[in-house]
């Protein structure tokens, strides 16, 4: 019984901290195109351009819970994934001339059951819908995003499409003309607008909010070098987003703004802790509750690192950084090759998910978990149904 109370006392007094090294190691190698990834709760998914893979959390390791292969070009390119909702994008479908699917999956008795098959309400060809897609509940953001060059109607062209669940199927409730890169949180949605300014067209970001009829503009942002990486992180009521100076001598900072009730108010200027002229700080960021992943990007792959922040009272400090832990591997390739971003961080505020790239380009995908304590085995003591475990440890002659 004295055993067995000193471990309680161990669990209580440990302080949480994110992991400096893999908690978990997904997998070591996925064959095919890196494509994204997403986790809810105890799921975790990643796309990999041909397909899909869906992971279950088991205390301290994620096991396969469920797969699909091809079924259309880019299937798997982009997804995301909200409390047993998963839309999963299929943006390059040649059988449909580019105008591009959205697979909605949800979990039913623990089967993954596809719900419903979303196409372009305009059915356009070439406008790849499912090109980015965002699920929080019963709200859906899809974007489709014209890549047919002289195929398209006109420049710069895009449209995010704007979906809700009415408890039997998913209905199109509106479109936003120029928008892309679309998240929505409950009832707030943030976007990229092409903007025509002066001779010609400028990305501009952009809050909307939902009336109980449609959704109407709430802001336009404005940041002091006009000039911002295409992702950002967005939990509802707080908004992180990379501010990039276009010079040689650039501060790149990630700006975190709170909603005030009104108004969105700047609360935090985070500025890269390994400043450096040819890093991309803010190429990529996630926000999740009080959680806020940033990634860096380095002259030398091997040299990216993402930051981790975390908020008390409005106060955002730097909690942890992740950076190279392998030699083979390039971590954080965020943009792969310069495309869209997005795609190599993911948190659900306990976890932080990367994915790497070796050098011939084949993904791993790391797994880092915000632990409350640590077991006597040095494993992560994540609820206190565990505490038998790190009891029968100590009881074993685990000291």
């Amino acid at each position: 019984m004295r055993k067995i109370l000193i471990a309680c006392f161990v669990f209580l007094t440990v302080e949480g901290a994110f992991s400096a090294t893999p908690v978990w190691r997904v997998m070591d190698t996925v064959s095919g195109r890196g494509g994204a990834i997403a986790i809810s709760g105890d799921y975790f998914a990643v796309g990999l351009w041909d397909g899909f893979s869906i992971y279950r959390k088991e205390r301290n390791d994620w096991v396969l819970d469920h797969e699909v292969e091809e079924i259309g070009a880019g299937f798997g390119e982009w997804l995301s994934l909200s409390d047993g909702v998963y839309a999963v994008g299929s943006p390059h479908d040649v059988s449909t001339l580019l105008v591009g699917r959205v697979f909605m999956y949800r979990l039913t008795d623990g089967e993954w059951i596809i719900e419903q098959i979303l196409s372009d309400p305009h059915s356009r060809p070439y406008y790849c819908f499912g090109h980015e897609v965002d699920v929080d509940g019963d709200v859906l953001a899809v974007t489709s995003s014209c890549l047919g060059g002289m195929e398209c109607e006109e420049q710069n062209s895009s449209e995010l499409h704007l979906y809700r669940f009415d408890g039997e199927q998913w209905q199109f409730e509106q479109a936003i003309p120029e928008g892309w890169g679309g998240k929505v949180r409950g009832d707030r949605c943030v976007l990229i607008r092409w903007v025509f300014r002066g001779t010609g067209y400028t990305e501009k970001l952009f809050s909307y909010r939902f009336d109980g009829t449609v959704w109407i503009e709430e802001k336009e942002f404005d940041f002091p070098h006009g000039i911002f990486q295409w992702n950002f992180g967005f939990n509802g009521d707080h908004l992180a987003v990379a501010d990039v100076d276009s010079g040689q001598t650039r501060e790149n900072a990630v700006y975190i703004y709170a909603f005030d009730g009104s108004d969105w108010v700047e609360e935090a200027k985070l500025i890269s802790p390994g400043y450096d002229d040819e890093n991309i700080f803010g190429c990529e960021i996630v926000l999740h509750d009080n959680v806020c992943v940033v990634g860096s990007l380095a002259n030398d792959p091997q040299d990216n690192a993402a930051y981790v922040y975390e908020s008390s009272d409005g106060v955002w400090t730097l909690t942890a950084k992740f950076d190279r832990w392998v030699d083979e591997l390039q971590f954080g390739d965020f943009n792969y090759h310069g495309e869209s971003p997005g795609k190599g961080l993911a948190s659900d505020g306990k976890h932080i998910i990367v994915m790497s790239y070796s050098s011939n380009y084949n993904p791993s995908i790391f797994a880092f978990g915000k632990c409350p304590a640590m077991d006597l085995n040095g494993d992560c003591f994540v609820t206190v149904a565990d505490l038998q475990v790190i009891a029968e440890q100590w009881l074993t002659g685990h000291r």
